[in-house]
C-alpha cells in the first residue's frame, strides 16, 4: 500500500470513530476539508481534515463533543484556550531591553485578543486525537456557522460510506470563504477541483456571485466551470 493510500485509510479511520460516536449521541456534525477532494478522486493528496458541529440550544458544540468523548480512551479532545496561550520572545542585546519587549510582546497578544472579540472568532479551539493509528491523527472541531453553514440538515451534507461530509455546494462555499479571507493556494486548488468537475450539483443560490467572480479572474482554469453555473441557472 502506498503512503497515499495509508494516509487516506488512517483519516477516513478516524473520521469514522468520531462521527460513530457522535451520531450514537445525536449530535450533527459533518467532516470537511481538502480530505474530501482526495475522497472525491483527486490525485493530489491532502490531510486537511475538520469536524464541523452544530451545536443545540444554548449548547456550545465544544461542549458536545467533550462530553460525548468523556472517558473514550481511543478519541481524545483537547480544548486549547486564551489562558493557555504563552506571551514568547527572545531578547537581544543589552538587558535594558528586557523590559520593552516584554511589553510589545504583551501589546501584540492583546491586539491579537481584541481581533477576536471584535471578528467574533471563537478564541477557543478544540482538537481530536484519534489514538488508534501510529502515529496518532489529530484534527479540529469547527462550530457549524463559524465554518460552513449553521445548520447541518440533509440539504447540506453528503454521505460517503456513511460519514457526513459537507455536500459539493456547501464544500465550494466554504473553500471560496477561505480563499476570500486568507488566499491560500491550497484552498484555491481545492475550489478549482470540486467546480471543474463537479459543477453540475452546485447551488448557485449558496455562492457569493461577487467572490466567486473574484476567484475566477484570478483562477481562469475554474472560469469556464463557473460560466456553466451561471448559464445553468440563467445568468
Amino acid at each position: 500500500m502506498s503512503n497515499s493510500s495509508s494516509s487516506t485509510q488512517r483519516l477516513f479511520q478516524a473520521a469514522s470513530a468520531l462521527s460513530t460516536v457522535l451520531r450514537t449521541q445525536n449530535i450533527s456534525h459533518a467532516f470537511h476539508g481538502g480530505f474530501l477532494t482526495v475522497l472525491l478522486g483527486s490525485p493530489k493528496s491532502s490531510e486537511e481534515l475538520f469536524c464541523i458541529v452544530e451545536g443545540t440550544g444554548n449548547t456550545h458544540p465544544f461542549r458536545l463533543v467533550r462530553h460525548a468523548l468523556s472517558g473514550n480512551e481511543v478519541l481524545t479532545a483537547t480544548l486549547v484556550g486564551w489562558s493557555n496561550r504563552q506571551v514568547s520572545f527572545h531578547p537581544v542585546g543589552h538587558k535594558a531591553l528586557f523590559p520593552f519587549l516584554f511589553f510589545i510582546s504583551l501589546v501584540i497578544s492583546l491586539m491579537e485578543l481584541v481581533h477576536s472579540w471584535l471578528n467574533n472568532v471563537d478564541i477557543d479551539r478544540l482538537y481530536i486525537k484519534y489514538h488508534e493509528p501510529i502515529p496518532p491523527i489529530e484534527f479540529e472541531v469547527l462550530p457549524a456557522g463559524e465554518e460552513g453553514p449553521r445548520n447541518l440538515n440533509t440539504s447540506r451534507i453528503m454521505q460517503i460510506h456513511h460519514i457526513p461530509f459537507l455536500n459539493i455546494t456547501e464544500f465550494a462555499r466554504a473553500k471560496l470563504r477561505a480563499w476570500t479571507s486568507r488566499g491560500s493556494q491550497e484552498d484555491a486548488e481545492h475550489l478549482v477541483y470540486v467546480l471543474t468537475r463537479y459543477w453540475e450539483r452546485v447551488d448557485i443560490n449558496r455562492i457569493p456571485e461577487d467572490d466567486m467572480d473574484r476567484f475566477v479572474s484570478q483562477w481562469p482554469t475554474a472560469s469556464s466551470a463557473w460560466t456553466a453555473i451561471k448559464q445553468r441557472y440563467g445568468g
